[in-house]
C-alpha cells in the first residue's frame, strides 16, 4: 500500500484514482509499477513513431449526436470529465483496471450559457478535485 501511495504522490496522482485499502495485492504491484512500465514502453516505442495502444475502451454517449466536445483526464487515469453539447459537464470513473465497468458519477447542466473547463485541481486535502469553468454568454 506504502509504495503505491509513494508512486501517487511522485508522479500527482490524484489520491482516491486507487482504493489502496480495497486492493489485492496483486492489484496493488500492478498499480505501483505502472509508472515504470509505461515509461520503458515509450522509450521502445516511441523511436518507432508509433505508440500502440494496450487495450481499447469506449466511452459512448447517447444519442450518437451527443458527442464530446471536451475530454479532460485527471490525472492518474480514473476520472474523466467530459463537456457535451447543451452546455453539459459529466464526471465519469473509468475504473482502475482495465474490465472496470465506466459510470457516470455527476452531472451538471448550465443554461443559456456556455462553459469552457479551464482547469482541474485536487482540494486541499486530496480528496476532491476543483473545476474552474470559464461562463460565457451563448451570444459571443
Amino acid at each position: 500500500m506504502n509504495a503505491l501511495r509513494r508512486v501517487c504522490v511522485h508522479y500527482g496522482v490524484f489520491a482516491p484514482t486507487f482504493p489502496v485499502e480495497d486492493m489485492t495485492v496483486s492489484q496493488l504491484e500492478h498499480s505501483a509499477t505502472s509508472p515504470t512500465r509505461f515509461l520503458a514502453r515509450l522509450r521502445r516505442e516511441l523511436p518507432s513513431g508509433l505508440i500502440q495502444p494496450v487495450c481499447t475502451r469506449m466511452l459512448t454517449k447517447l444519442p450518437a449526436h451527443s458527442a464530446f466536445r471536451d475530454t479532460i483526464l485527471v490525472p492518474g487515469g480514473r476520472f474523466l470529465f467530459t463537456r457535451s453539447p447543451g452546455n453539459i459537464i459529466e464526471l465519469w470513473d473509468l475504473g482502475f483496471v482495465p474490465d472496470s465497468v465506466i459510470r457516470l458519477i455527476a452531472s451538471e447542466h448550465f443554461d443559456d450559457q456556455l462553459i469552457v473547463i479551464q482547469y482541474l485541481q485536487p482540494t486541499g486535502d486530496g480528496l476532491g478535485i476543483l473545476v474552474i469553468v470559464e461562463l460565457k454568454s451563448n451570444s459571443e
